[in-house]
């Protein structure tokens, strides 16, 4: 949930070519099962998958004699809530020699239906005639009886052929549409929000994109075309700038790459999958929810990764100033308020001796807006008072219940609400399960000396607070209702030192919430030994009174009476 991957497990499929792969639970299992198209063997492949990551060959289809697969969708073809498989069949070819050139004709493509018998088994198929190279099969309800279409598109003949489904596994003759020259990949979308699925396809050598609308009655308007600088290969849709307006993204014939969609570091935004050919590898490119896409950068130890630039305005930098230097960074923050930043006390438990009166963490800066340590912050305050509840205890290190302190800067360091992390109320609950994203500049490794000077973000699920893990023996018992225990059992992902202080956020309704601050554990991403982050919401009331004090505002101390356009604040 974090942008990360582990390295990849490989199965065999023999000899058999598989040219497009399918993954969806075939069984019923709840676990994820794949589906291959075999061009080779003329077969469809069924891997059973296992809780542990691993797969088993589970059967093999024969598609037809020299019928030469090539495209595959999953769906409920025939209303019987039994999954079925509509392939794409290149067919038997001939050659032909053209300018020296041996080309391919292909004689005899078809669309191949299996159907499902609830027991992940497909042994019959009906067959439809259709145009020239077939590619892609997406499915579809593309005149609104609530039945499954099928839509094909034919790379030589240029045209896009759709069979309407009479719910019964058979379909009507195909209604062809010409789109343009060679159409490579389809995608499937209301594209003018008029609840009616349209269709975009890229046409690989004519260098566009054509979209024809859909009229809800199985037919659609003539096709409106997007000249493209380079040649267009895959095609996917999705809302990657949050304005609920579907988005295309494909790729260009130079890139050689085949195109994905999904939230992969955890933080609910769409982010981008590329597979290149002629590399063999993967490109991930996270998104920032507002259009923007950048590279997924390398990968830590601990398992996160660099952070987006401008993606978490209201992670703070704590410096320490040191005399004839630069200030030095040794704690993480949130920007709770234009004047307030919320972290950790035990990063300035030393404040609370009074005979101390010298101590240099009393006075320091908060930096917002950079990337890197060697950066200045684009906004910089100091803090002119550190305040920490009287019921945390300097001289007993291991007790975090109260690990949370407020700093009173000694000007506006943001301008912007939206810049501003939400604090939850005090009767919030995280959900064991929920994901967590940390933010800050800790080091990529317990045994490293040095934190990152780039800022790096890691997403941790919420775990159950009676496990053993979350309550380990050389850590006094823990009160789940002041802290949250989060992580990963098997290791490899975690906050570390120079995390502290900064937040533990979670996104609720598109804005993000700080739910807990990075408090402690046991050395860093170990097997077994999670992290422990300050419950937030244990705090509120706390919190509340001592912005009141400072004449600050907080938004979260107020609930809204019933009835009414005037505020109250929380009793304590």
């Amino acid at each position: 949930m974090n942008g990360v991957f582990a390295s990849p497990i490989v199965f065999s499929t023999g000899s058999s070519r598989p040219v497009r792969i399918n993954v969806v639970d075939l069984n019923n299992g709840t676990i994820l099962d794949i589906t291959t198209v075999d061009y080779g063997t003329d077969s469809l492949n069924l891997f059973y998958g296992y809780v542990n990551g691993s797969f088993s060959l589970a059967g093999t289809y024969s598609t037809g004699y020299d019928s030469h697969p090539y495209s595959i969708d999953i769906g409920d073809l025939n209303d019987d809530v039994i999954l079925d498989i509509p392939i794409t069949n290149h067919g038997d070819y001939s050659t032909t020699r053209y300018n020296r050139r041996e080309l391919l004709n292909y004689l005899s493509a078809t669309v191949s239906i299996l159907l499902g018998y609830g027991n992940s088994s497909f042994p019959n198929q009906t067959t439809y005639s259709t145009d020239r190279w077939p590619r892609p099969v997406p499915i579809g309800d593309f005149n609104n009886d609530r039945r499954q279409d099928i839509l094909v598109a034919t790379e030589r003949d240029g045209t896009v052929s759709v069979f309407l489904g009479y719910g019964n596994r058979s379909f009507e003759n195909q209604t062809t549409y010409s789109i343009g020259l060679w159409p490579g990949s389809v995608a499937i979308g209301d594209f003018n929000n008029d609840t009616r699925q349209d269709i975009a396809v890229t046409n690989a050598y004519g260098k566009t994109l054509s979209v024809i609308l859909g009229y809800g009655n199985g037919t659609f308007s003539d096709k409106t075309t997007y000249l493209i600088d380079t040649g267009l290969t895959f095609i996917t849709v999705g809302d990657f700038n949050n304005d609920t307006i579907l988005d295309i993204v494909v790729a260009n014939h130079g890139s050689d790459s085949v195109v994905g969609v999904g939230a992969l570091n955890g933080d609910l935004l769409l982010d981008i999958i590329m597979a290149n050919y002629e590399t063999n590898d993967i490109d991930i490119l996270i998104g920032d929810g507002k259009g923007s896409f950048t590279p997924a950068a390398d990968i830590t130890s601990l398992g996160s990764s660099k952070a987006i630039f401008h993606a978490w305005p209201w992670v703070a930098s704590l410096r320490q100033k040191m005399s004839g230097t630069e200030a030095v960074h040794f704690c993480g923050g949130s920007i709770i308020a234009p004047r307030l930043v919320l972290t950790a006390a035990h990063c300035f438990h030393n404040v609370t001796i009074p005979t101390d009166p010298n101590y240099a963490r009393r006075f320091g800066e908060v930096h917002i807006g950079q990337l890197g340590l060697t950066e200045r912050g684009q906004r910089i305050a100091e803090w002119i008072k550190v305040i920490i509840p009287e019921k945390y205890r300097p001289f007993r290190p291991h007790d975090y219940s109260y690990d949370i302190a407020l700093l009173i800067l000694n000007k506006d360091i943001i301008d912007r609400q939206d810049s501003i992390i939400c604090l939850p109320s005090h009767d919030t609950i995280s959900h064991v399960g929920d994901y967590g994203t940390i933010v800050g500049w800790g080091i990529n490794d317990e045994t490293a000396n040095e934190i990152s000077n780039y800022m790096m973000q890691v997403t941790v699920p919420i775990l159950d607070s009676t496990i053993d893990a979350c309550n380990p023996s050389m850590l006094p018992p823990k009160n789940s209702t002041m802290t949250i225990c989060a992580g990963i059992l098997s290791g490899g992902i975690d906050a570390c030192q120079g995390n502290s202080g900064g937040p533990l956020a979670q996104k609720f309704k598109n804005r993000w919430y700080n739910i807990g601050i990075v408090s402690h554990g046991i050395g860093c991403a170990r097997t077994n030994s999670p992290g422990f982050y300050t419950r937030i919401s244990a705090h509120i009331n706390w919190l509340c009174k001592q912005v009141e004090s400072e004449g600050e505002v907080l938004p979260v101390c107020f609930d809204i009476i019933p009835n009414s356009t005037t505020y109250k604040i929380q009793s304590s």
